[in-house]
C-alpha cells in the first residue's frame, strides 16, 4: 500500500533563508535629503505560516485554555475584562466558566479536524492529495530583516530587527476564522486587526520582493 511520509522542513513550514533563494539585488530607500536604508537578501528570513502553524499554535492555545478552566470564577471573569471580538456573545462565553469550556471544546474539535487530515503517513491516494494541498496552501508569509541606515558620510548601521507580514489575498474565510477561533481568547481581539499585520513602507517592499502569491 501506497504511503508518504512528511519531511520535518514541510512540518515546521520554515522556509530557507533568503541568500539561498532565486531573488537578487537589495531593496533601497532613500530620502530627500540623501539617506539610505537598505535590505540586503543577507539579512532575510521567510517562514511560511499554513495550516501546520496553525494546528501547532492550536495545541499551545488549549493548554493555555486548561490553565484557565482551572482557576477560580472570579479570576477568569477578570482575564476576560478586556475582550473586543467578535462579538458580545463571545465576550460574555469568555467571562465564565461554562463558557470558557464550551470554548476549549470547540478548539479541540478544530484542532483535531485539521490533524486528523495531517497524518504523519498516509495510506491512500486521496489522504495524499488532500494533505498536499493543506501542505501547500499558505496563508501568510513572516519575513524577519535587519535593515542597515546609511548616512551622508556612508556610514553604516545596522538597525533594529523588523517584521514584514504578507497575507495571502486569496486565503479563505474559513483559514481567517480558524485562525481567529484559535488567538481570540488569548488577545481580546480578532487576530488580523492586530498591529502585526500593518506593514509600512519598507514593510510592503520586504513583501512585494520576497514573496509571490
Amino acid at each position: 500500500m501506497k504511503s508518504l511520509l512528511l519531511t520535518p522542513l514541510l512540518l515546521t513550514g520554515l522556509q530557507s533563508p533568503a541568500n539561498a533563494l532565486p531573488w537578487s539585488g537589495d531593496i533601497v530607500e532613500k530620502n530627500n535629503v540623501g539617506e539610505k536604508v537598505i535590505v540586503k537578501e543577507t539579512a532575510v528570513e521567510v517562514q511560511k505560516k499554513g495550516w501546520v502553524s496553525l494546528n501547532l499554535l492550536q495545541e499551545d492555545a488549549l493548554k493555555f485554555l486548561k490553565t484557565q478552566l482551572d482557576k477560580s470564577n472570579r479570576e477568569i471573569k477578570d482575564f476576560a475584562r478586556y475582550c473586543d471580538g467578535p462579538n458580545k456573545d463571545y465576550c460574555n462565553r469568555k467571562s465564565s466558566k461554562e463558557g470558557l469550556k464550551s470554548i476549549y471544546e470547540e478548539l479541540k474539535e478544530d484542532a483535531k479536524n485539521i490533524k486528523d487530515k495531517l497524518p504523519l503517513e498516509f495510506k491512500t491516494t486521496e489522504q495524499i492529495s488532500t494533505a498536499q494541498s493543506l501542505l501547500e496552501e499558505v496563508h501568510w508569509f513572516t519575513i524577519y530583516y535587519t535593515p542597515i541606515f546609511v548616512d551622508l558620510n556612508n556610514k553604516k548601521t545596522p538597525m533594529k530587527k523588523q517584521t514584514a507580514t504578507c497575507i495571502n489575498p486569496q486565503m479563505s474565510d474559513y483559514a481567517k476564522e480558524q485562525w481567529s477561533r484559535t488567538t481570540r481568547y488569548w488577545y481580546g481581539k480578532e487576530i488580523f486587526q492586530m498591529s502585526k499585520f500593518d506593514n509600512n513602507r519598507l514593510d510592503q517592499k520586504v513583501c512585494d520582493k520576497y514573496v509571490k502569491f
